[in-house]
């Protein structure tokens, strides 16, 4: 029997066998090749499993794949570190009127950014099979709004129930449906504040899905010619409608990075293992020289911000590396749950800083163990939302949604998201 028969013909056993050690080897090195699987140590512990069996030269035919899906992963865990971590020092210095206790961490709010241009990458890497496809408009949307959706609703919900409903229809349906809308003080943000991010990523996806029955290129050409005309466009028209305004910011030209880099990943550009190197670590200088500076403007912002998240991505998901070593696999699964770190943090933060006034807690004296305890409770919590319900819930939705009966799996089936 050949690899690719035997890979087809264990396909039927991975629902109901995942995760669990019983899982055939070749199963695990099947659902990281496809993409499907949401815990990159499987996929290393099938790879030693398939070495110490004597197939040690299969490994490299999946190498660069599985590789590539962990950076990315690795990646998500520390932009969504690094934006919690900025919220943090606000939290310090604003919500417990400490603004001395720790140095400005502005600079993590370029998780944004990374994240940003990982979407830009997964998309086009993701939807390889959807390109040129019928109804991979209808498919891709599908699988956005199931992996985007119903966190973010129950974040959104959360609020709403918490301020006892204390907003406008308008503000309300807008934050819930990802449309830019204007507070009463003037800011255009939803009603959960770190949403902004998920109406430029649905703008990108909406875009992303009207010319993805394209052939690949064509459609990253396209999308990206998208992109920058809908820049252009808003600065021609300073005075246009909240929407366009927002949609219009240079901020989304970082997925434009994410694109060009997943297109040179697809046509089997590959970087030598030392250059990426420098890449990742040239990234790496040019962030922490920003740690004490203010925000920087819109323009600049992809230059400092945007730009070492090309070369961090470019260096991570091109590059000739090999198996990472055993103490990083950990922070896959931190990856994982990166998009319920985003979106449930700030909720956790308000309750850390309720608990330090109430108790009185000496977050002065100490700062650092306080940014210690509250990163590591928000870890905590968006594990277990990830577990009990983001991950849960969007599996659910996949098997009823995106590959019911008589669906062609070779284009329904569910691959690794981005998040956001």
């Amino acid at each position: 029997m050949t690899l690719t028969k035997l890979l087809e013909g264990s396909r039927s056993n991975t629902v109901a066998f995942r995760g669990r050690s019983r899982l055939p080897t070749i199963i695990y090195l099947y659902e990281a090749r496809r993409g499907e699987f949401n815990n990159p140590n499987l996929v290393f512990r099938g790879l030693s499993r398939l070495v110490g069996r004597g197939f040690g030269a299969d490994w490299r035919l999946l190498g660069a794949d599985v590789h590539s899906l962990f950076s990315v992963q690795l990646l998500r865990a520390v932009a969504a570190s690094m934006v919690v971590l900025h919220h943090i020092q606000l939290n310090v210095a604003q919500g417990l009127g400490l603004p001395n206790a720790l140095p400005n961490l502005v600079v993590g709010s370029a998780g944004v950014d990374i994240f940003f241009v990982i979407s830009g990458f997964v998309m086009v890497v993701s939807s390889d099979r959807l390109f040129g496809q019928p109804g991979a408009t209808k498919l891709f949307l599908l699988r956005r709004l199931i992996r985007i959706v119903p966190l973010y609703w129950t974040a959104t919900s959360i609020y709403v129930l918490s301020t006892g409903g204390g907003y406008t229809l308008a503000h309300t349906l807008a934050s819930y449906f990802f449309i830019p809308y204007a507070r009463p003080d003037g800011v255009v943000q939803p009603i959960h504040v770190v949403g902004w991010t998920l109406n430029y990523e649905m703008f990108f996806y909406l875009l992303f899905a009207l010319v993805i029955a394209l052939p690949r290129r064509l459609a990253v050409g396209a999308v990206i010619a998208g992109l920058g005309a809908t820049v252009l466009i808003g600065r021609a028209t300073p005075q246009a409608m909240d929407a366009l305004t927002f949609w219009s910011q240079p901020v989304i030209l970082n997925f434009v990075f994410g694109l060009g880099i997943g297109l040179a990943y697809k046509e089997g550009l590959r970087l030598p293992w030392p250059i990426a190197a420098v890449l990742i670590g040239t990234a790496a200088f040019l962030y922490a020289e920003q740690i004490g500076d203010d925000f920087p403007l819109p323009w600049e912002r992809i230059r400092v911000y945007g730009f070492p998240a090309a070369l961090l991505l470019t260096g991570a998901t091109l590059g000739t590396f090999g198996p990472p070593p055993q103490w990083l696999r950990p922070l896959g699964s931190l990856g994982d749950s990166s998009y319920a770190l985003y979106l449930l943090h700030t909720v956790v933060l308000w309750g850390c800083r309720m608990i330090a006034i109430k108790l009185a807690l000496p977050v002065s004296a100490a700062p650092w163990a306080y940014v210690l305890a509250v990163m590591l409770a928000s870890v905590i919590v968006a594990g277990i939302a990830h577990r009990l319900l983001d991950h849960p819930v969007t599996q659910w939705l996949r098997e009823r949604l995106v590959v019911p009966s008589g669906t062609s799996k070779a284009i329904g089936a569910p691959v690794q998201d981005a998040q956001s």
